[in-house]
């Protein structure tokens, strides 16, 4: 099946034009101009998806320095958004690529596969594919992708942008993915899947899905827009969320965000599923609720303070109304109902150092009682996770050598609910981290640009996290209610099976067109459970055009 990959968004003078996911290299080259400039950008980093034109252009004003060229891998950066600099001729001929037409009609700006532009109506039309395979050495089955799309952007008039995306892959997963689909009755970022056996390339065990993503948007005033879609975001400025990532596959919003001065406030209302397909087959799935806000706030022009909560709640087909308060305290809104839902509360922050490095971090509280805290009981309830994290840029002042170090900790039954399903899940993925609660995670990621096509990346992933063990609910799995918890008291990180899992993974990307890329990779996993040790090595090589490369990070 052919698939389509549709973005409206629209373009016009001041107008503000449509929302951008950037992938992981562009938010580590967002991220490093940043903190090269020491300088925080007015669009809040923290805050995903970014309104398209307004960091373009941000980005634009910080390179724009007549006594210093710009440099080749910031150019690539400007590549990304080539519709917002169209109204300008003398930044659209910097940003020009040096390239012939294809058959006269294609690649006419050396970006994209059809375009067109005038002042009130402009589209891009560009296919979506990615093709891999390897081998892994504990499995017969080849590992196998392919994702096949088209991505169509249009922008039109000054107000309206819209954005539709339907995207089919086919796959074999590795061995732990498999475990994972067993384990919870669903495949990382899938909502409906099939088995998938294979006519060329033959599998024992292979997933299909569709994927699809959509959204109408309104600038009501110039700081202020609606949307209206069904999607996913991520809150946080590192590797990993422990609010909102976008782990879990698409669900629909209403989506509220106001940008004044310094601050950014944006208000997220989210119907979610509590059930999978696997679980109800032809049935209607059981649905619930989030309700989520977030302020960013640029306290000075080096330190970014942010406040974020949220709500999940099960009604019977039916949202809560008093959620729709944009400014309230949702523990507010509980006392008023009578009945608490599972709430939670956040902090976030970010602080560039120096021209090289920036610090950041994450707390999440789900229910704290500082009593039994003070008294290290162990006691169930006290349900948190935290978050330490630093970027340093040209390490060792080596030119594109670029490190960041994660550090995550998420404590038993965090994010968990009484009723199991209210707990923070959709299609029973995570809402936020994909270990769930009860681990504590390491990350390093080191990348290093060879040339500005090619480019290397090293990664480590270590974790360990309590498994439950037989029927007995030590935290871990937050699709479980904590009503089945094992006690009240002397609950400790990492209780129940202690698992150990060592991730490394080699890299190599180039890029042979402005939107296509050749991969290849190496990966290794140790994972020990009590004595049991197994370990995974396997290989991948790959093609992809205007997709990122599909990951199982976890």
């Amino acid at each position: 099946m052919v698939c389509l990959f549709v973005c409206i968004t629209y373009r016009n003078g001041n107008a503000q034009s449509g929302f951008h996911l950037p992938d992981e290299f562009e938010r580590n080259a967002i991220d490093k101009l940043e903190t090269q400039n020491e300088k925080l950008f007015q669009f809040h980093t923290g805050i995903l998806p970014f309104k398209k034109r307004t960091l373009a252009l941000e980005i634009w004003n910080t390179l724009n320095n007549p006594e210093a060229p710009i440099e080749n891998h910031n150019k690539n950066l400007l590549y990304q958004y080539p519709d917002v600099f169209l109204s300008d001729p003398a930044i659209d001929s910097l940003l020009k690529i040096d390239t012939k037409p294809l058959w006269k009609y294609f690649y006419r700006d050396g970006r994209h596969f059809y375009s067109h532009y005038d002042d009130h109506f402009s589209f891009t039309v560009d296919q979506v594919l990615q093709l891999g395979l390897g081998k892994e050495n504990d499995s017969k089955d080849p590992l196998y992708l392919n994702q096949r799309g088209l991505l169509f952007n249009a922008n039109i008039d000054q107000k309206f942008s819209a954005r539709f995306f339907i995207l089919e892959t086919q796959l074999s997963a590795l061995n732990y993915v498999n475990e994972y689909e067993q384990l919870y009755a669903a495949f990382p970022g899938a909502g409906l899947y099939k088995p998938y056996k294979g006519k060329i390339i033959k599998l024992k065990k292979g997933f299909d899905y569709l994927l699809s993503e959509g959204e109408l948007s309104y600038d009501a005033s110039k700081h202020v827009n609606i949307s209206l879609g069904h999607g996913k975001h991520f809150i946080g400025h590192g590797s990993r969320s422990l609010f909102l990532s976008d782990f879990s596959t698409p669900y629909f919003y209403l989506k509220l965000q106001t940008n004044l001065w310094r601050f950014h406030y944006q208000n997220i209302y989210a119907e979610l599923s509590s059930e999978t397909l696997q679980d109800r087959g032809n049935r209607l799935l059981r649905k619930k609720y989030m309700a989520a806000h977030v302020l960013s706030a640029n306290i000075t022009k080096r330190w970014s303070f942010g406040l974020f909560e949220s709500v999940v709640f099960g009604r019977e087909n039916q949202f809560e109304f008093q959620y729709l308060n944009p400014v309230i305290l949702y523990r507010f809104v509980e006392q008023s109902l009578g009945s608490p839902d599972n709430a939670f509360l956040g902090l976030q922050s970010k602080y560039l150092i120096n021209k090289s490095m920036q610090l950041y971090g994450q707390i999440v509280f789900d229910e704290l009682l500082v009593k039994e805290f003070v008294k290290l009981s162990g006691w169930w309830g006290n349900k948190y996770g935290m978050q330490l994290g630093i970027k340093y840029f040209d390490v060792l002042k080596v030119k594109d050598l670029d490190m960041f170090l994660e550090w995550n900790l998420v404590r038993p039954y965090t994010y968990t609910f009484r009723d199991s399903i209210a707990n923070y899940s959709h299609f029973h993925q995570a809402l936020a981290h994909p270990l769930g609660a009860n681990f504590s995670e390491a990350i390093l990621n080191i990348t290093y640009k060879v040339s500005d096509k090619m480019q290397l990346k090293f990664s480590s992933l270590y974790f360990q996290k309590g498994l439950d063990a037989d029927t007995l609910n030590f935290g871990g799995n937050i699709l479980k209610d904590y009503d089945s918890r094992i006690s009240d008291t002397d609950n400790f990180l990492f209780q129940g099976e202690k698992q150990k899992v060592l991730h490394l993974k080699l890299e190599g990307t180039y890029q042979i067109l402005p939107q296509s890329w050749f991969d290849i990779g190496i990966y290794m996993r140790n994972e020990n459970l009590n004595a049991y040790k197994r370990t995974f090595v396997w290989f991948h090589l790959g093609f992809r055009m205007t997709i990122s490369r599909q990951t199982f990070d976890f």
